[in-house]
């Protein structure tokens, strides 16, 4: 994480298989949701307007990898969304949003910043 970078606060519990909450990312609230796919054994995640519409869904949750990667959507976030571990260990696991892994959302502004260094997100 770099200075400005959004911790996303889901409100988590070890024990849910999905989250949902809204989320101010460069000054627009979204609906976001987390959920456990038992038979991949990953997470997925949705972006959603405040009216319900659904921007993008299913996208696929990893450490230090843009979620909303190469998608070319105006009304989604124009940031970066991704997974940071301490220590770094690989993609969230089940419970790992509770302990170890965090949502993190990297502002526009701060995209450039990060570019071609430790902290530069895929």
């Amino acid at each position: 994480m770099i200075t400005g970078d959004i911790t996303c606060e889901a409100p988590i519990i070890s024990t849910s298989a999905s989250f949902e909450w809204a989320q101010r990312l460069d000054g627009t609230i979204y609906r976001l949701r987390l959920a456990w796919n038992p038979r991949t054994f990953d997470w997925s995640l949705d972006i959603v307007a405040t009216d319900g519409t659904i921007l993008a869904s299913g996208l696929g949750v990893r450490t230090r990898i843009n979620s909303i990667g190469d998608l070319n959507d105006a009304r989604l976030p124009p940031g970066q969304i991704y997974v940071e571990a301490d220590p770094l260990d690989g993609d969230p696991g089940r419970t790992s949003f509770a302990s170890t892994h965090r949502l993190v959302y990297r502002p526009v502004a701060n995209v450039a910043t990060a570019l071609g260094t430790d902290e530069e997100v895929r």
